[in-house]
């Protein structure tokens, strides 16, 4: 009722982190709900964008069931995101939404190294990870660089700054390529 009661602007779809990655979750949940979802919502609020949450693989990769089935063997989380970030690209293709890629935003994080994105479980985000997970979100839903932000979340500025510029450039620099 709620997504239909408002005349919203955007509304953001997220799926359980890992269900994209399991053929017959995507297949079967995904991919169909999603589809019920902006059809209802696009009768109401023809305008709406739909974004897509892009989520991160798992710190060691793993395998991954539920939603009738299971995923591959990921070895790492390199290969995790890979599948996450096809999933999610190819989903938000079928309804005509775009991607807010945070999963690739910690990708090119993990790269640069010197902050942990991941709480000890390795799975869900620390501080660090929630802010790259917001910064992200800043740029892709304003299409502007949340550099010099006030708001640190208890991180240092240097730690901040390095997120914030890492989630500018992961969405400026092709926006094209999440459908942005």
């Amino acid at each position: 009722g709620q997504l239909t009661a408002k005349g919203w602007h955007v509304v953001v779809l997220q799926e359980q982190s890992q269900l994209p990655i399991i053929p017959g979750g995507k297949a079967n949940y995904m991919v169909p709900g999603a589809k019920k979802i902006v059809a209802d919502l696009k009768v109401v609020n023809g305008c709406a964008r739909v974004l897509f949450f892009l989520t991160w693989g798992r710190k060691a990769g793993g395998k991954q069931c539920g939603g009738g089935g299971c995923s591959a063997e990921f070895a790492d989380f390199g290969e995790m995101q890979d599948g996450l970030t096809a999933a999610y690209l190819d989903a938000a293709q079928q309804v005509g939404g775009a991607v807010v890629p945070v999963g690739e935003a910690w990708r090119q994080a993990i790269k640069v190294g010197g902050v942990e994105l991941f709480a000890s479980d390795g799975s869900h985000p620390s501080v660090a990870g929630s802010y790259l997970a917001a910064a992200t979100f800043h740029a892709a839903l304003f299409k502007q660089s949340p550099a010099g932000a006030s708001y640190v979340a208890g991180l240092s500025a240097a730690v901040a700054s390095k997120l914030v510029g890492i989630a500018a450039n992961t969405v400026l620099d092709d926006p094209g390529q999440w459908g942005l």
